[in-house]
């Protein structure tokens, strides 16, 4: 005869809490389309299968969750992408810093904090292992949009619009214009004004 397994109730009413969270899309994020499952038809078709009615049935629907997301995760690190709550606008800026391997602005910076005044210091120059990228997961010498305009500068094209180097996460072979896309939709104008002719070079 099966017996029932006994669960702690404050780790079932958070389980339940997020479970019903999802279902009723209250953690939904403008990116979570680019995903290759909507988290939320995952979880209801597991409920629907599992039931979430008995502590043990909430129980496997978080490992569930936890399994996927964590899952999911993993394959997020290769692609750039940032997740954003819906209605906040992130704003642009060409002083914004971003890793040079991999174009993600998901990035860190070493700084001093004293411990009595909690006031927050940074070095004057800051070294490459000073910096780090939570995409590539290594040290990296931080650049402005700018800076990386200068070195896609540097990428040889050939007759087709084709980069021949790989530059951030695009491979050879890839049009130019899709990198100028990635550039202009980083410009708090746009790619023409920002970069290519800014007002500050004109003679």
């Amino acid at each position: 005869m099966e017996t029932s397994k006994s669960f702690n109730q404050e780790y079932i009413e958070k389980a339940k809490t997020l479970i019903y969270e999802i279902l009723e899309d209250k953690k939904e994020y403008d990116d979570w389309t680019q995903i290759c499952f909507s988290m939320q038809n995952a979880v209801q078709a597991a409920a629907n299968i599992w039931g979430i009615s008995s502590d043990e049935q909430i129980n496997k629907m978080r490992a569930f969750v936890t399994e996927m997301v964590l899952t999911e995760l993993s394959n997020l690190k290769q692609f750039d992408i940032v997740f954003k709550k819906k209605g906040i606008q992130v704003e642009k800026s060409l002083d914004t810093l971003y890793c040079p391997k991999c174009g993600s602005n998901n990035v860190e910076e070493r700084a001093w904090v004293n411990p009595n005044t909690d006031e927050i210091s940074y070095n004057d120059s800051v070294e490459e292992e000073d910096c780090w990228c939570g995409i590539c997961e290594e040290h990296v010498e931080l650049c402005t949009l700018s800076e990386l305009w200068e070195m896609f500068g540097d990428i040889p094209v050939n007759n087709d619009d084709e980069i021949e180097e790989d530059f951030l996460n695009f491979p050879v072979g890839t049009s130019k214009i899709d990198v100028w896309h990635w550039f202009d939709e980083r410009c708090p104008n746009n790619l023409h004004d920002d970069l290519m002719y800014p007002k500050n070079d004109a003679v």
